[in-house]
């Protein structure tokens, strides 16, 4: 059999064989914030003895055991891309790395132990500040058995309102699996709780005698998107965001809903201002446009988007609807007087409604809001 070099030039074999097994730059980095917090630990320890898989930081005491995975070596599914020379090679030997990965999960797990992983491309800060939460449970309250770390930095990207962050994480409470998307330090929105979300569609959608062009504003985790979808009358769904990376993470099929979304042919992704739309003159009319963007009418995530919850704002998104047609809003707030007032200047008629959901977080029921107005 004829032998066929792993590497494709002898600078490429250097520099894969010059890869460190412990110590690497995000690891060292991980372990100073680690000491600098007071905490103690083992570094490229076994945690079980006669098993040799190694853990980069090991919590003995605890029974933690920390792995800061490297993104080609174990496969990082944002990251990865296989070699264009040798990929024969490559393949089964990454996939291999993966598949031990999850071996020794599993075998840590069963015994006793709570396993940590992260990539390399995550911010190290925001890796300790997991393993320090982690640390600090209460036992009854540890998630045993889990998969992956508390989060995971699916996607960073800077952009003109601030760095924007897709994580996913366990919810420690209910180890339902949960994304949340964050613009600098405030949380945008978060896959834990969408009822409000969806009913945005449902509601706004039922308002309509026969919604068959219809507009999103804001993408988002897709939620929305996906519940005009299951409105069989839908026959084209334009939805509009400003933020390519948003685009960007459901082409990916990053998200729970992606898949739905971008499967389906009625489906239109574009990227554009949504409130730059509304301001300027209408290039084709809608039967009912759906807006899920601001925090609420008083608390817009941009300066600039406050103009639409006024009177003008108002006529202006008017044009852009046929007759009977429906503008539907949501937002994290109780009913505010003012902005209904607002809306019955503009539209024929209007309705608040109050959407309750279960909060396992308080004990209790939160609420939403949608505003539904017709014209």
């Amino acid at each position: 059999m004829e032998y066929v070099p792993w590497a494709s030039s002898d600078a490429i074999r250097k520099t894969m064989v010059g890869n460190k097994r412990r110590d690497t730059i995000p690891e060292l980095a991980v372990r100073r914030l680690l000491h600098a917090r007071g905490l103690r630990y083992r570094v490229d320890l076994a945690p079980l003895k006669g098993y040799r898989r190694r853990a980069d930081v090991v919590f003995t005491r605890s029974k933690v055991a920390v792995f800061i995975d490297g993104c080609f070596w174990h496969g990082c599914a944002i990251h990865y891309r296989v070699p264009g020379t040798n990929a024969g090679y490559w393949e089964p030997k990454i996939a291999r790395n993966v598949e031990r990965d999850a071996e020794t999960t599993v075998a840590l797990i069963a015994a006793g132990w709570r396993v940590l992983r992260y990539w390399e491309h995550q911010k190290p800060v925001d890796i300790v500040e997991d393993i320090v939460r982690e640390l600090g449970q209460h036992p009854r309250q540890r998630t045993l058995g889990r998969m992956i770390a508390r989060f995971e930095e699916l996607d960073f990207q800077q952009t003109p309102m601030g760095e924007l962050t897709l994580r996913r994480r366990v919810e420690p409470s209910t180890g339902v699996e949960v994304f949340e998307v964050k613009l600098g330090e405030e949380f945008l929105m978060s896959s834990l709780f969408v009822v409000a979300e969806e009913e945005l569609a449902r509601l706004g959608l039922a308002a309509h005698d026969d919604p068959r062009d219809v507009m999103v504003g804001g993408l988002g985790l897709g939620y929305t998107a996906v519940a005009a979808l299951a409105d069989p009358r839908v026959t084209l769904l334009t939805v509009v965001e400003t933020m390519p990376a948003v685009i960007g993470w459901h082409e990916r099929k990053l998200l729970p809903a992606s898949t739905a979304l971008v499967d389906d042919p009625r489906t239109v992704l574009q990227l554009a201002d949504f409130f730059a739309l509304m301001r300027a003159e209408p290039e084709r009319m809608w039967d009912a446009i759906l807006v899920d963007i601001d925090h609420s009418t008083q608390h817009q995530l941009d300066p600039s988007h406050a103009d639409l919850y006024t009177v003008e704002g108002l006529r202006s998104l008017a044009r852009h609807l046929r007759p009977g047609g429906v503008f539907a809003l949501w937002s994290d707030d109780p009913p505010e007087p003012g902005f209904v007032a607002h809306l019955s200047e503009v539209f024929a008629s209007v309705e608040s409604h109050i959407v309750p959901f279960d909060n396992f977080l308080t004990g209790g029921v939160s609420t939403n809001t949608v505003y539904v107005a017709r014209l």
